[in-house]
């Protein structure tokens, strides 16, 4: 696994809290990165220190793939990526969610989606190494697009969790456990539900239930997980603020052993708060990454935020020692043939330059950055160059 360098500068504080080759001139972006730090702890000797950065729904609406189609009868989707590649290729362990089913042709939009597989080629290209499939449209396509969608996935080397092909395979494979850098990484990937389409017979897809959950987060701390992530596809679509209901799954999932829960589906960024572990102790709970890359044009929902956790094992203990996030916007020219591009909070100064923006895309962009940072100003903004 490729990865790049970065440069973490922290910042003294206390705060609460999901290319290519392309040259951007360093003059239309800022020259650090600049992170504040969540939680100031200082340096320890023999530890190891993983970056982890979430992203949001990779979505296949019809305008998109035919957005995407090239000449020969091809597709490719390299462009949507083309300025967060570097960011998402600095992190130790990039994850996203697909939420599409990869079925193969006929390719369809909403609300039964199937995409080419060169969108998830360029998800690989673009840097991620994971993605997560246990969301309400996983079943989509039935049987096929269950099993397909994880043999493209397989093919193209990105791991991924949350559907499995048989019993057999969740059993040996959840939950997700990966040790990068030292570290023993597990993730947890449930959904609410799957637009009340059957689960296939003989495949599993995760949904979220309280007992099981309780057993897999007990399950992935008997295996030696040193940091444990919880991931949902819950809450009430196109809502800015959390559910009751995604309070009580953050709750019960912190008093029951998860380190981080990270959240989505809403397709609109919602807050990131502490979560009570017990009194006096508390994790984080990012309720919505929002959509990544999508068609959806209105305000709050043509974008999302990536996230990234910067942990720390020493010989004691594991812990967050930052969390930051980048805005993501989603750029679609009006012009004859579509072209998505995302645009990262970083580059937001040179943006509408560089993609010769009219004044009404600028306008969009702007506001969308706007909303996205006074939403979630109580967190850190990564600026990344």
């Amino acid at each position: 696994m490729k990865k790049m360098k970065h440069i973490l500068f922290s910042f003294s504080g206390s705060l609460l809290i999901c290319f290519s080759g392309y040259f951007i001139p360093k003059k239309q972006f800022s020259s650090t990165l600049r992170v504040k730090p969540v939680q100031e702890k200082p340096a320890e000797p023999d530890s190891s220190e993983i970056k982890i950065v979430f992203a949001g729904d990779i979505m296949g609406h019809e305008p998109q793939f035919k957005a995407a189609l090239k000449e020969g009868n091809t597709y490719d989707y390299t462009d949507n990526f083309r300025f967060v590649k570097a960011y998402v290729q600095s992190a130790d362990l990039a994850v996203a969610n697909l939420e599409v089913t990869l079925a193969g042709p006929p390719y369809s939009g909403y609300p039964m989606f199937s995409s080419p597989d060169a969108l998830a080629a360029a998800s690989a290209d673009a840097g991620f190494d994971v993605l997560q499939t246990s969301n309400n449209h996983t079943c989509d396509k039935g049987l096929k697009g269950v099993k397909r969608t994880l043999d493209v996935l397989d093919s193209l080397k990105i791991e991924h969790l949350g559907s499995y092909r048989t019993k057999a395979e969740s059993d040996a494979n959840h939950p997700f456990i990966k040790t990068v850098n030292g570290i023993k990484l597990a993730i947890l990937n449930y959904t609410y539900g799957t637009n009340g389409m059957p689960i296939p017979a003989g495949t599993v897809v995760n949904v979220i239930d309280t007992a099981i959950i309780r057993k897999d987060l007990s399950k992935a701390k008997t295996a030696g997980a040193d940091f444990i992530i919880a991931s949902y596809h819950w809450g009430l679509e196109y809502q800015r603020t959390e559910s009751p209901e995604q309070r009580r799954i953050a709750e019960f999932s912190a008093k029951h052993g998860a380190d981080f829960v990270m959240g989505g589906h809403p397709h609109v960024v919602q807050p990131i708060k502490k979560t009570a572990v017990s009194a006096g102790d508390s994790i984080y709970t990012v309720y919505s990454l929002g959509n990544y890359v999508s068609n959806q044009r209105d305000r709050f929902k043509n974008g999302g935020i990536m996230v990234e956790l910067n942990l720390v094992k020493t010989k004691e203990k594991t812990y967050l020692k930052s969390l930051a996030y980048v805005p993501v916007y989603v750029h679609r020219p009006s012009l004859p043939k579509v072209s998505y591009t995302l645009i990262p909070g970083y580059m937001d100064a040179g943006a509408d330059t560089l993609l010769s923006m009219n004044a009404a895309d600028k306008v969009l962009m702007q506001q969308f950055f706007k909303d996205t940072r006074e939403h979630l100003k109580n967190i850190p903004e990564t600026r990344f160059q």
